[in-house]
């Protein structure tokens, strides 16, 4: 009986060490000979400090963290007050088609913004996806562009959204390092909301929904944010987690199951908790990424005078419309254009737009330092939807002044009278602009 009891001791011993091996190769094997799925990524939630990374610039599918993004425009219509969280949202047939998960309302109801997030989070309901938005806009391919658009202000280089939910599409592709930068935003800009990450469980209809993220329930530290699965993307966790005043943002994509995903989670937050414990000048050397642009887009919006090197703002920039026009043209359409609206590699954006953004004038919304900040003015004004802008295309160009390089964002495409009807119609937004030739 002593023997056999030894020989389970060492089976048990076994068995363990081979589990930790597994982790071991999630880790540190391949894409190609481990997990092509598979990426991963933890940062300092505040200064964007990278404390482990495995493949987090290769392309991978979101799933439903794809509803941060939605979660992110909905969190902007609550600041601007276009919305409350008492706003009721109507429940189209299109969007009580959507598969599971859902909230299941029926075609013809309405639940409150209030309600949205929660089934958003919790529930990571597809068919309240749906609902918000068409709530912000004429459909859901349309707020899919929006949510491009978002994501190339924010950033997210390398982010395509093709619906609002995270069900499967092949063009719907991220990174960890994005859905990194994506965490990062929504808790950095809307603070007032971060509670709601936390929560595990809420009430509908005499139902009680309960979180898909164990880590919220059973990780030290852990805060919340998303989960998400398809068959397509893997099992993904994005996990905000903080301990001893360290915040962290974790990135895991492609997991086999839930319980390795969650299992190699805390295994990373663990030892970038420790590293950081145990030297705390680490971070001054580890690889820093700062987010970009360091305000929300739309507050960043001054450019500085080649001339005099003083800041001037975007609403005087009228005054360099003569200064703008006579500098050297660098690159007249460096690749940001329709790609950035309609995905990246699409070669077959609307029709539409194509056939008539070929007029001879555009509509300059203003001169930047960086491409970003021109690409998010740019993204800010197509997001507005203005009807006198329908057939203008989106454009930055760089210029050079005086040896120091600057970033032009223009609707282009147009021809005179539409350009001055847009210019006059942004004006009375109280945006700036002025009609150039392009």
């Amino acid at each position: 009986m002593a023997m056999f009891s030894g020989v389970k001791i060492r089976a048990a011993r076994l068995i363990a060490a081979l589990g930790a091996c597994a982790i071991a190769l999630f880790v540190t094997a391949s894409p190609a000979s481990a997990n092509p799925k598979y990426a991963a990524l933890v940062i300092h939630a505040h200064s964007g400090d990278v404390l482990f990374s495995r493949n987090a610039n290769y392309a991978r599918h979101p799933a439903s963290l794809t509803k941060l993004m939605t979660l992110y425009l909905l969190f902007e219509e609550l600041e601007a007050g276009r919305m409350t969280l008492d706003t009721p949202l109507r429940i189209s047939a299109n969007a009580a088609s959507e598969p599971p998960s859902k909230l299941g309302v029926p075609a013809g109801g309405t639940i409150t913004v209030d309600e949205a997030i929660d089934a958003l989070i919790i529930r990571s309901a597809n068919d309240v996806a749906v609902v918000v938005a068409e709530a912000l806009a004429s459909s859901e391919p349309v707020f899919a562009r929006r949510m491009t658009a978002k994501a190339r202000a924010l950033g997210m280089r390398r982010t395509t959204f093709r619906n609002a939910s995270g069900l499967p599409n092949r063009r719907q592709v991220t990174t960890a390092r994005d859905m990194a930068t994506l965490a990062q935003r929504v808790t950095q800009d809307f603070p007032q909301f971060a509670d709601r990450f936390a929560r595990t469980k809420f009430a509908y209809n005499g139902r009680t929904y309960r979180t898909h993220n164990s880590l919220v329930l059973n990780y030290d530290g852990a805060t919340g944010l998303k989960t998400g699965y398809t068959r397509m993307s893997g099992y993904n966790l994005t996990t905000t987690a903080e301990r001893d005043g360290v915040p962290l943002i974790g990135v895991v994509l492609g997991g086999r199951s839930g319980r390795t995903r969650d299992a190699h989670m805390r295994q990373i937050l663990d030892q970038s908790f420790a590293r950081v414990r145990s030297n705390p000048t680490l971070l001054a050397s580890v690889v820093r990424v700062r987010p970009e642009p360091s305000l929300r887009p739309g507050r960043a919006d001054a450019l500085r005078s080649p001339a005099i090197g003083t800041p001037v703002l975007a609403s005087d920039v009228d005054t360099l419309a003569m200064l703008i026009a006579s500098a050297d043209t660098i690159d007249s359409e460096p690749g940001f254009g329709l790609e950035a609206f309609y995905g990246e590699g699409d070669a077959s954006p609307p029709e539409a737009m194509l056939s008539t953004a070929r007029g001879p004038y555009a509509v300059q919304i203003g001169a930047f330092d960086t491409a970003l900040e021109a690409e998010a003015a740019v993204a800010d004004v197509v997001a507005a939807r203005l009807s006198t802008l329908e057939r203008a295309a989106p454009s930055v160009s760089a210029f050079a002044v005086s040896g120091r390089t600057y970033h032009r964002a223009r609707l282009v495409g147009l021809d005179r009278p539409s350009a001055n009807a847009a210019c006059a119609q942004l004006k009375a937004q109280g945006r700036s602009c002025f009609v150039a030739v392009r």
